[in-house]
């Protein structure tokens, strides 16, 4: 009996013993645990900084947006086109035109509005006519009688267009006479409606105080349109549109009669090549140097900018890799991941590229950061990081990308600046601030590129 009690008491030690090291062992892992969520908790209060966002970097530290122009001015090129592929139009014209688009250095759409009537492809315009053929009020009053009962209310042409019930959306009217019948033509200019900006453009001709269609087109956009007359012809002229950026980049003309949709040219002036700047170098290092010099033939024309010949953008790509297995990923998400803050652990990055759908945003580059612990299987949004939630029409980002040289990962960063000028910036993140240690302007040699008898259609 005594044998049978002491086996006993041997085996409740034993288990006692167990259930210590078990208890133990659990405790361990709590506290594992527990460090675990402390020491993403620190990363995160590390990393979730307004200071760290890189919309937060000076892009005119050490050049203005003049100087930018001035040096998009010296590389551009000498004034050549070639009129081989022209067959209705005059080449005088098209020269004439093409000077225009030549001798201006700004085209984007925020500055053109203001200086539009002072420009010197106003200046051309009106020697060919174009402050000839807006018609007056009162002439609009015969055209559509149903105008008088507003006169009280209309204090100008524009407001006038507003109550023809004919042409909803009606923005502009010109009048001419042709040459050869002598009869009176309007070209009524209106808006489609939708959010792409785009235009319809009805050649009308009154007969019985009705108008009849001769004929009809689509634009891409307004453009300041107006009218014009060379050898005894009339035009409908505008400036073209770079959607994705909100610049114009071109003057595109349809020869006004019943083949207007057809007869029209496009005069572009775009980027040939791009042309790098050094205009800051703070730590000159050979290795971030020589890869500047490759990224110089890697960052094609119309494979990673928009250059106005573009059909898709790619996104830059460096040391980052593919994180396959972060949690979040869904069908046609790509999470890349690397310690671009330096601090010792990788950040998850979800890039996007954001193509504009309507007339008021920009072809601009999206990214959303995270840290991930895979043993808790701990995801955490840096919110405060994100990229290209509050969207500008300016100086946008538009790539960004991460490489390694002597143990610091180093983050690179593209801007638009204005027309096809591009900056870029080599930044370091590193002790909880960002700091810029090279800046290069791109910026484009250009060169006329000619489209006859292109039928722009909306949707497409």
């Amino acid at each position: 009996m005594k044998k049978l009690t002491s086996v006993i008491i041997s085996i409740l030690c034993i288990l006692s013993s167990c259930k210590s090291t078990l208890d133990t062992q659990e405790e361990i892992i709590e506290i594992q645990q527990e460090t675990i969520l402390n020491d993403v908790k620190n990363y995160y209060e590390e990393l979730n900084n307004d200071l760290l966002n890189l919309n937060s970097i000076q892009l005119f530290n050490y050049i203005t947006e003049d100087e930018i122009y001035e040096y998009a001015e010296q590389v551009k090129g000498m004034y050549v086109m070639s009129f081989d592929s022209v067959n209705i139009f005059p080449a005088e014209l098209i020269e004439i035109l093409g000077k225009a688009l030549y001798n201006s250095t700004n085209y984007s759409s925020s500055n053109f509005a203001e200086e539009i009537y002072m420009s010197n492809y106003y200046e051309i315009l009106r020697s060919l006519g174009a402050d000839d053929y807006q018609i007056t009020i009162e002439e609009l009053c015969q055209l559509f009688p149903e105008l008088n009962k507003y006169k009280k209310e209309i204090s100008n042409i524009y407001e006038a267009h507003q109550y023809i019930e004919k042409y909803r959306n009606c923005i502009d009217i010109f009048g001419i006479s042709d040459v050869v019948s002598g009869e009176d033509y309007y070209i009524v200019v209106t808006e489609s409606g939708g959010s792409d900006g785009a235009n319809i453009i009805y050649i009308v001709k009154k007969s019985n105080n009705d108008l009849i269609t001769v004929s009809e087109f689509k634009t891409q956009n307004n453009g300041y349109g107006s009218i014009i007359r060379y050898n005894d012809s009339f035009y409908y002229v505008f400036l073209e549109y770079n959607y994705n950026l909100k610049i114009y980049d071109g003057i595109r003309i349809h020869k006004i009669g019943a083949h207007a949709d057809v007869e029209n040219i496009s005069i572009k002036y775009l980027p040939q090549s791009y042309i790098w700047k050094n205009i800051y170098n703070s730590q000159s290092s050979y290795d971030i140097d020589e890869y500047i010099d490759t990224l110089k033939d890697t960052i094609l024309i119309s494979q990673y900018l928009e250059s106005g010949k573009s059909k898709g953008i790619n996104e830059m790509v460096g040391d980052e890799i593919a994180a396959d297995e972060f949690p979040l990923i869904e069908a046609y998400d790509i999470y890349h991941k690397i310690d671009f803050a330096n601090i010792g652990i990788p950040i998850y990055i979800r890039k996007a590229t954001y193509t504009p759908s309507n007339y008021g945003t920009t072809w601009h580059f999206r990214a959303k950061f995270y840290i991930y612990e895979s043993e808790s299987n701990t995801v955490i949004e840096l919110d405060k990081l994100e990229l290209g939630k509050n969207v500008h029409t300016t100086k946008e980002l538009v790539q960004m990308w991460f490489k390694e040289f002597d143990d610091k990962i180093y983050t690179f960063t593209i801007h638009h600046i204005s027309d096809y000028n591009y900056m870029l910036n080599v930044i370091l993140i590193q002790n909880n601030e960002i700091k810029v240690v090279r800046t290069d302007i791109i910026s484009p040699k250009r060169e006329f590129i000619l489209i006859e008898g292109e039928v722009f259609r909306t949707g497409i």
